[in-house]
């Protein structure tokens, strides 16, 4: 049995902020979806991110299985990732083309990790990240229609580098009146089986105003009342969604609902440098002088990365450039990617550390992690573990880290800063793995991991079959270029994803 199914995922919602606007009648149509279906918590995949959580959501696996744990990836020959990871790189066929290949038509908007485009039964609109400028619909003549319309707004809502809080909440407002406005002209006009639709707003906020949405944040209690202009302008971007939220339901008229997040959030306010930790506990060296590199502008830095040569040279102006390899036993590749990685002999461009001396070393890291503490005495890390006892089993793809953690309360992580412990600047929360689901329409049990969500949704359209075998080749034979490349970079710096 088949019903239409209509997903809308808010990219960070979390119940402890929806609860108390809610409780205030500030978002009456999720109200009213929570009492017509079924809620629950849904848990996001480790870590708890948006690139490994909506990959999970569009594979269907764990981050485990499908290895996409960091916004980049290596190169051949580096030790810092420095790719971004776009459509390309999941390897398995996505939710999306499950459905196409059963014949049924999707349309899917804004979902993350379906740039470059690929061919589909339907209709897409790309989702974050883009560089700008690139065709970024299925089929491209989509993206004439969405600029006659006023275009589909891409990437924005950067807040790690600095501007006002009011002015960032009215660019949420406005990006999210658009996204639906165009959202349901296409939720009218095609045909579709499954309509996937995402909004950013939630993530991107959340990061930057904790303070205002959660009274466990201890500046919560030093900033303006619920009723200033600023609190104020940013309940009205969840007023935004709901109304949202009510808009598509109505123009879709399906027989499924299912609205949910890919992750949570959490209030912090302070950061912890993990390879300064490790140089405190003497495994990881940095080179003498070297930092003086990263003090070199943005923009010269920005206007390097884009040419052939800069490319190249990126490992000697960034992270990697800082380490001394030759005395380094064990490193942090990102602060995304939550993990320690072994500098092997034999495996690692520059390994020093023998292969009889791994397990011993791991050993010991775990437990000068679980040990070591923030200045308040409290624990940095909430969890430390070896890879296999977090993912399963070995790393599916190279360049993984051998140790993941995850931190304290309070504490976000960071890949930058010359001490082991900072504050958290304009960062007031962070990602935890507890997110949302609600469903109408469909009567299975709750779903509890994002990766059963696409499970559900093809079992909603009657597919009971999806193709595993790995997919080959890529999607769109193209590769980033290196400005593009550099572009998507300076978004994700915008979004504190990079630094």
């Amino acid at each position: 049995m088949s019903s239409r199914t209509l997903f809308i995922g808010w990219d960070g919602a979390d119940w402890s902020i929806l609860d108390r606007l809610t409780s205030q009648d500030l978002m009456p149509h999720l109200q009213s979806l929570r009492r017509e279906g079924s809620s629950g918590v849904l848990r996001s995949t480790f870590p708890a991110h948006s690139i490994a959580a909506w990959t999970s959501f569009l594979s269907g696996l764990p981050s485990a299985d499908h290895g996409i744990i960091d916004f980049r990836r290596c190169r051949p020959g580096r030790y810092i990732p420095d790719v971004p990871h776009d459509s390309n790189s999941i390897r398995h066929p996505s939710l999306i083309e499950a459905i196409s290949e059963a014949e049924k038509r999707v349309l899917s908007i804004n979902v993350p990790m379906t740039f470059p485009p690929f061919p589909m039964n339907g209709a897409l609109v790309s989702g974050v990240f883009l560089p700008p400028g690139v065709a970024f619909t299925h089929p491209p003549e989509l993206q004439d229609e969405l600029a006659a319309w006023g275009g589909f707004p891409v990437n924005g809502l950067e807040w790690a580098e600095g501007g006002d809080l009011a002015d960032l909440f009215q660019e949420a407002a406005l990006m999210t009146r658009q996204q639906t406005m165009i959202a349901e002209r296409l939720i009218d006009r095609e045909r579709w089986d499954v309509a996937l639709v995402a909004f950013m707003a939630p993530d991107r906020l959340q990061h930057a105003a904790m303070q205002l949405l959660d009274p466990r944040h201890p500046a919560a209690s030093r900033q303006t009342d619920p009723e200033s202009p600023l609190t104020q302008a940013l309940y009205g971007v969840y007023r935004e969604l709901d109304t949202s939220l009510g808009r598509l339901i109505d123009k879709a008229s399906p027989e499924t609902v299912i609205l949910a997040s890919d992750h949570g959030f959490r209030p912090v306010w302070q950061n912890v440098v993990p390879n300064r930790i490790l140089e405190e506990l003497g495994v990881l060296a940095f080179r003498a002088g070297r930092n003086q590199l990263r003090r070199m502008t943005h923009p010269l830095r920005k206007g390097l990365s884009r040419t052939r040569l800069g490319g190249r040279a990126k490992g000697s102006l960034g992270v990697e450039g800082t380490i001394d390899w030759s005395r380094t036993e064990a490193y942090s590749p990102s602060a995304p990617c939550h993990g320690i990685r072994l500098n092997v002999r034999g495996r690692d461009p520059q390994g020093i550390v023998p292969t009889s001396k791994v397990d011993s070393l791991l050993g010991e890291l775990i437990q000068g992690l679980r040990e070591w503490r923030i200045p308040t005495g409290d624990r940095g890390f909430s969890m430390v573990q070896a890879a296999e006892d977090v993912m399963g089993g070995p790393p599916v793809e190279p360049g993984l880290p051998d140790l993941y953690f995850d931190p304290g309360d309070g504490v976000a992580l960071s890949g930058e800063g010359p001490n082991a412990v900072q504050p958290s600047g304009r960062r007031t929360g962070e990602h935890r793995p507890e997110g949302i689901i609600v469903t109408r329409g469909d009567e299975g049990p709750i779903s509890e991991t994002i990766w059963e969500l696409p499970h559900r949704i093809l079992r909603c359209v009657g597919v009971d079959h999806w193709r595993r075998t790995p997919v080959t080749e890529l999607r769109k034979g193209e590769s980033l270029t290196l400005k593009q490349e550099s572009d998507i970079e300076d978004h994700l710096r915008g979004l504190g994803y990079l630094e």
